[in-house]
């Protein structure tokens, strides 16, 4: 539980940006518009060498002058890595055993540690932004007479909600947990033999289809609501909000990650070979034919982030090598018009999150709407 003081600075900040959303209104959200959280040490390769060993947040992207706060310990940032649940909080997950549940952040230019999530340590969960509302599977012992999480752990295949603060907990449904709908909505399946997404509406109850006729993995929705993408195992899908494809994106390489712009109807994937290419392509509507922003020829990557704006793209290039000063690993600032401008960053974390809002996006089983 969050102490009382800090309890309800955070449950007030969250209520106004529940209202609001992520406005230019005060200091902090100026900083937060550009502001980037990443997690020290976290590897998205699914070859490479991942040791989470703290989080931070860097602003001054756009203007090129990087300032930087960080808080570095053993551990912190495992399972996923940092994120932005709101302009100015932030969720940091700890590392097993499952007993410690993920910290609360405040960021006003500076990061201050605000107590607990609600949050079981090695639960499965998915944020609301619009709801205020965390949704979580919480683990069980893998064995009936297992003392402890600490030997193994499994999904529980039981939801419940709760907010930041812990109120308001109640279990929905059974199921697991693939996350939040645009609407307001809980995905999950019932089966891991037959994983076809349902959607539970929770002031009703009632639950159904996430989409007319939807039977692939959840989507993202874009900004406006009116389109949604997915990745399928034969590329990637993006259809109306009534579930109508409005084009199907075939690849031979693997669809690592899709994340529409957080404004516009502009997405962008990323594609991973074995062992190349890795390629970053840009759709400019739904409709268009996806066109090629950046290639990795020997390497691998697959995380990228929209700024704000939607201008520009932030791409985590984690195995970047360059020999004359055996220096590895970059972020690049790629503008997404046809200008062909970047700018060379250095590489701080993986997992980087561009806020405010970030951009809805669908990687490696973790999807975020809003």
């Amino acid at each position: 539980m969050l102490p009382g003081l800090a309890l309800i600075a955070a449950s007030a900040l969250l209520a106004i940006l529940a209202l609001d959303g992520c406005t230019h209104d005060s200091e902090q959200d100026r900083q937060s518009v550009d502001a980037v959280v990443y997690t020290i040490g976290l590897s998205t390769d699914p070859y490479g060498n991942s040791s989470p060993h703290g989080f931070g947040v860097v602003t001054g992207l756009r203007r090129g002058s990087l300032e930087k706060v960080e808080v570095r310990e053993p551990g912190l940032g495992a399972f996923g890595g940092a994120e932005w649940l709101s302009a100015g909080l932030i969720l940091v997950p700890r590392p097993a055993p499952p007993v410690h549940r993920p910290l609360l952040y405040l960021y006003d230019g500076k990061l201050e540690r605000q107590g607990s999530a609600p949050i079981p340590g090695g639960a499965a969960y998915a944020w609301s932004t619009h709801f205020g509302l965390f949704a979580y599977e919480p683990p069980i012992p893998c064995r009936r007479k297992q003392p402890s999480l600490f030997d193994c752990y499994r999904a529980s295949g039981e939801l419940f909600v709760a907010r930041t603060d812990g109120s308001e907990k109640r279990e929905i449904t059974a199921g697991h947990l693939m996350g939040w709908t645009a609407d307001g909505r809980i995905g999950f399946f019932k089966s891991y033999q037959r994983a076809i997404p349902r959607a539970i509406d929770l002031r009703t109850g009632e639950t159904g289809p996430v989409l007319p006729g939807w039977k692939v993995e959840l989507p993202i929705w874009s900004p406006d609501g009116r389109f949604v993408s997915a990745i399928t195992g034969a590329g990637v899908v993006i259809a109306d909000a009534n579930g109508r494809v409005v084009q199907r994106i075939r690849s031979r390489l693997v669809i690592s990650m899709i994340a529409w712009a957080p404004v516009g109807r502009r997405l962008a994937f990323t594609t991973s070979g074995f062992p190349d290419p890795h390629q970053l392509f840009v759709v400019d509507r739904p409709s268009a034919r996806p066109r090629l922003l950046y290639v990795a020829p020997g390497w691998h990557f697959d995380w990228i982030t929209w700024s704000p704006d939607g201008r520009r793209i932030l791409l985590d290039d984690e195995n970047w090598f360059r020999l004359d000063d055996e220096r590895r690993g970059r972020w690049l600032l790629l503008w997404t018009d046809r200008s062909g401008r970047r700018r060379t960053l250095p590489r701080l974390g993986g997992r980087p999150l561009w806020c405010c809002p970030v951009n809805a996006f669908s990687a490696g089983g973790t999807i975020r709407n809003g």
